[in-house]
């Protein structure tokens, strides 16, 4: 925190709104918060603090009107929906991504820290809100969003990681502030991306009325995906997959109706 206030020190107030997680509104008051918070934790002997975006008269309304307060998993996916709700017009958009990349965890990186694949799951649903924005662009624009927007129920670090993850999905660089804010490290951060591009190409090569139901990888490098015709990975997703997840993944297909093993799908189409 000391950090940051010294780097907020020597700002102008009309830069520290481009800082990411500060608002034009904050700007001018942002730098004697930081302070604030700074002497309290020097005073307390703290060596963390979790700032909530609410105060005490919320919480005075919640009591009053006898309403439970949500755990913070609710208010995350609350505040994922409303806003999938508001950019897509009522839609709250693909679930099955999530689910997919939840199934997808424990057979291609069984190791990943669970805040983490969290992070990530949020990250598969706000995509839908970034292709509202620009389609072809839709991993850059989601990051942005997550990182302009206020999302109820975040630390700025959680923001960052989803940002950063969303990021490394489009194969995008993650700049060193997220990296810093978001406090896992690259590597664990390229892992998480790279199984969140893995669901959304599956997301979007399964027929609509297929659940999100993910078995064994065999030796052939097929990933047997519930409902999934023979198909090819693309030769850059399956490169990926190898190199972050240290995984041979060549194929996609359902094992429950296999086909003989002598004939292999010709064709990978890639999605943009």
């Amino acid at each position: 925190v000391a950090a940051l206030a010294e780097r907020l020190a020597r700002l102008p107030a009309a830069r520290r709104a481009s800082v990411p997680g500060i608002s034009a509104t904050r700007a001018e008051s942002v730098l004697a918060g930081a302070l604030v918070i700074d002497v309290v934790m020097e005073l307390a002997g703290a060596e963390a603090i979790l700032v909530s975006g609410y105060g005490v008269r919320q919480g005075v309304i919640l009591d009053d009107l006898d309403m439970a307060s949500l755990r913070p998993r609710q208010v995350r996916d609350a505040a994922v929906g409303a806003v999938l709700a508001r950019l897509r017009g009522g839609d709250r958009g693909s679930n099955r991504r999530r689910l997919l990349l939840a199934a997808l965890a424990p057979v291609l990186a069984p190791t990943l820290d669970g805040h983490l694949l969290d992070m990530a799951a949020h990250a598969a649903r706000l995509v839908d809100a970034g292709a509202r924005l620009d389609h072809y662009g839709r991993w850059s624009e989601t990051a942005n969003l997550v990182t302009t927007a206020d999302l109820d129920g975040f630390t700025h670090a959680e923001l960052a990681t989803v940002a950063a993850v969303l990021l490394s999905a489009g194969e995008m660089a993650i700049p060193a502030h997220l990296r810093r804010e978001s406090r896992f490290t690259r590597a664990s951060l390229e892992r998480a991306g790279t199984l969140l591009a893995l669901a959304d190409d599956i997301d979007r090569r399964l027929p609509p009325s297929r659940g999100a139901a993910v078995g064994g990888l065999d030796r052939d490098g097929r990933l047997d995906i519930a409902g999934m015709p023979p198909m090819l990975l693309p030769s850059s997703l399956s490169a990926r997959c190898a190199a972050v997840l240290h995984r041979e993944v060549r194929e996609l297909s359902d094992v429950g109706h296999p086909r003989p093993r002598a004939r292999r799908p010709e064709v990978a189409v890639e999605f943009k």
